[in-house]
């Protein structure tokens, strides 16, 4: 958990109820509508792992975009997580800066 994030990481973004259902009744239908979506960061506030990010949310449906502000890292609703954990290789140049 000590990653920070940066603009352009893709991460995954846990909906809400109320956010799947919004995607299932709004024309056109989505055919990506799950408790977990991919979404690429826009804005990083802060330096610290725990920095607040803004998130475009990537479905596969035809409709306006889902974009959240201001959104927290975890595992809850609402909250974004890294979609893939670093390896070792990744995280030794870091270590070396």
């Amino acid at each position: 958990m000590n990653r920070i994030p940066k603009i352009g990481d893709v991460v995954i973004y846990n909906t809400t109820e109320q956010e799947r259902e919004n995607m299932e009744n709004c024309p056109p239908k989505h055919n990506n509508v799950a408790e977990k979506l991919p979404a690429l960061v826009t804005a990083v506030w802060g330096k610290t792992p725990t920095a607040l990010v803004n998130l475009k949310v990537i479905h596969d449906g035809t409709s306006e975009d889902l974009w959240k502000t201001s959104v927290m890292r975890g595992t809850g609703e609402m909250n974004w997580e890294f979609a893939e954990e670093e390896t070792e290789e990744e995280k030794a140049p870091a270590a070396q800066q």
